[in-house]
């Protein structure tokens, strides 16, 4: 019986924040699987002696002098994934199936959080082109329009959790420096729906409702 592979290419980014990368890094860290690979993007080098401390953790970590944004740094996952494509070395060949884009201010509350997601994507019944573990349930665009056990069907995503596959997320031209979730969903959703197995807070949305500088 052949093995389907579901190698992640987890990209965790953000602006400073250090509070919120506090909480959410370490959980992070502890959830990362054999097959997959850990990709950290700190714009601005505010989190350089805290990221340091991890480096044998971390596969890929990149520092920019300036905050590029968040488009950019979309932008930048996708040439990080097609660099990793042209690597001949047998000893570092590696490539992902799935690009995971997850925020420096979403907690994870499921240690097993990758391996109840990517099976959303063979949801029975449904054309599913993005999986997250961020529910949104505040914003109208990631209504959820249908119920299959636990598994929410959305009709939109936002970054602050999304996963897709390599193949799609290559497909997609360059992303703006305007947000990215309506755009990306823009360009995917013939790709199919959003299917969504909570199991991630967003607590920088809490932060901003409780008047917490970010």
């Amino acid at each position: 019986m052949e093995t389907t592979s579901d190698q992640n290419l987890i990209c965790y980014f953000g602006w400073g924040r250090r509070k919120y990368i506090e909480q959410t890094f370490p959980i992070l860290l502890n959830t990362i699987r054999p097959q997959d690979r850990l990709l950290v993007l700190d714009q601005e080098m505010h989190n350089l002696d805290y990221y340091a401390q991890f480096k044998d953790q971390i596969d890929y970590l990149i520092f920019t002098k300036k905050n590029y944004r968040i488009g950019p740094a979309w932008e930048l996952f996708k040439y990080i994934a097609l660099w990793l494509k042209t690597i001949k070395h047998s000893d570092v060949r590696w490539f992902p199936d799935y690009i995971n884009i997850i925020e420096s201010d979403a907690l994870i509350e499921r240690g097993d959080w990758i391996d109840k997601l990517i099976p959303l994507f063979e949801t029975e019944g449904q054309k599913i082109g993005i999986v997250s573990g961020y529910l949104g349930d505040d914003d109208p665009n990631t209504k959820v329009i249908r119920m299959i056990g636990t598994t929410r069907i959305k009709i939109g995503s936002q970054g602050v959790n999304v996963i897709v596959r390599t193949t799609d997320f290559l497909e997609i031209g360059d992303y703006p420096n305007y947000t990215q979730d309506l755009y990306f969903q823009e360009k995917i959703q013939d790709k199919g729906r959003v299917a969504c197995f909570p199991c991630i807070k967003h607590i920088g949305e809490l932060g901003k409702k409780k008047g917490l500088i970010l």
